[in-house]
């Protein structure tokens, strides 16, 4: 659905003693602190002070016109509020993405796992944002199995999880032109955009909206790039004053892509850059969360934040809230993933436990459990010899003991040999019996 522009305001003000009753009513309360758009206060009317929703408008702009909080970039003003639930919700970011989950209470096998799913699906759902496309397990074998890319989406998602790593080796570097040309430079080699690779635009440039058809924004001419870009990183590497990290984070990452410095790529490296800045600020939780994953499966939420940042004075708060509640979605799915892994290690090591105890040598009971504990039925001989970091012979050997001891099949697929085990749990069972 096209996103309405709010009513223009007019110069009349409301008195003072008026303003003061409109703030203190449920009302306002209600629209500000969930700092509504023009699309829903238009709609929201219960206890509204007018009965005419453009004036509603107008007062609620007044309003919010005394609290704004103003960025400079060059030529162009940008504003933003902090509501009293924005503050709430920043807080909570605070203890849970600084503090963490207690580490003397996760194993560190656990973490290893969490960290290494969240950078893949950084990769992989930053990469469809643009247009990538390829499956989860594809994209998986293709990163922790270092293959070669075979596409341009699959050379899309190396490269996006090449920056990742990139990024955790030079978090103490302030930001400058030659810092973010090689992010782009790294995040687009090799694929079509890597014919404009670390260098800035020359020409104009449109963004299209994929549903529609349509030009929805235009950026800014490409002669105004470099001292939008100095002003950007003057404003990422100033200490004074101080702005919440999440909130800087988030005006970074919207400024970036509003100026579009390049011809192709500025979404993933707007979205590189938010990492970064969170994490040189001592979020360390983040190098958890796939910000992306959340953005796509709410990608319209995502762009419309960005158009009402435009259509409403540059408005950032919009765009600041949307950021807010996708780490907080994020951190909601790392807390349950944590919670998840946590168990199901725990039960993989009692298995181990009991298969050792059954006989089973220590590399095929910690493999089978840790099938099982995954609900794998299939696995290739280089899920072995990578695990164990065996030769290939060594590993086909032990397979193929296993699968005389409990029936494992060998089945073709493709160019390549799966073993296939269709009643896994029946397997388990199978050998703790004939080892009683």
């Amino acid at each position: 659905m096209k996103l309405e522009r709010p009513p223009q305001i007019s110069s009349s003000t409301l008195s003072p003693e008026m303003l003061e009753k409109v703030r203190e009513s449920e009302w306002f309360q209600k629209v500000q602190d969930s700092y509504y758009y023009w699309d829903k206060v238009k709609r929201y009317t219960k206890c509204a002070p007018n009965a005419n929703v453009q004036d509603n408008w107008q007062v609620l702009k007044q309003i919010r016109r005394m609290s704004y909080r103003k960025f400079q970039l060059e030529d162009i003003t940008f504003l933003y509020s902090i509501t009293n639930s924005m503050e709430r919700d920043l807080h909570q970011l605070d203890l849970g993405l600084q503090k963490g989950f207690g580490d003397a209470h996760i194993l560190q096998s656990v973490k290893e796992e969490v960290l290494n799913t969240s950078a893949i699906e950084e990769a992989i759902a930053s990469s469809q944002l643009e247009g990538a496309i390829t499956t989860t397990k594809k994209a998986r074998e293709l990163i922790q199995q270092e293959k070669t890319p075979g596409n341009e989406s699959e050379l899309m998602i190396l490269n996006n999880y090449q920056v990742t790593q990139f990024i955790l080796k030079n978090r103490e570097r302030e930001l400058d032109e030659d810092f973010i040309l090689e992010i782009h430079e790294k995040m687009t080699r090799g694929t079509e955009a890597g014919d404009h690779a670390g260098e800035f635009r020359d020409s104009p440039i449109y963004v299209t909206d994929v549903l529609s058809g349509e030009d929805v924004y235009q950026g800014p001419d490409a002669g105004t790039i470099l001292d939008y870009m100095e002003a950007l990183c003057a404003f990422t590497n100033a200490e004074e004053p101080f702005i919440h990290p999440i909130i800087k984070a988030s005006i970074i990452h919207h400024t970036f892509a509003w100026i579009h410095p390049f011809t192709d790529g500025n979404g993933r490296t707007a979205r590189a850059l938010f990492y970064w800045y969170m994490i040189k600020n001592g979020y360390d939780l983040m190098e958890y969360i796939s910000i992306s994953r959340s953005i796509t499966i709410s990608k319209s939420g995502y762009y419309k934040a960005f158009r009402m940042v435009e259509y409403d004075e540059n408005d950032l708060t919009y765009f600041i809230k949307y950021s807010i509640k996708i780490l907080q979605q994020d951190f909601r799915r790392l807390e349950a993933f944590f919670k998840k892994e946590v168990n199901r290690q725990q039960e993989m090591k009692t298995l181990v436990f009991d298969l050792r105890k059954a006989g089973l040598s220590d590399r095929k009971s910690e493999f089978l459990a840790e099938l099982y504990s995954r609900k794998q039925t299939t696995f290739r001989l280089n899920d072995y010899v990578s695990k164990f970091d065996l030769s290939r012979q060594t590993a086909s050997k032990e397979i193929q003991e296993l699968a005389e001891l409990v029936g494992i099949k060998l089945v073709k697929k493709g160019k390549y040999n799966e073993y296939v085990m269709e009643d896994l749990k029946a397997v388990i069972g199978l050998v703790l019996e004939m080892r009683k």
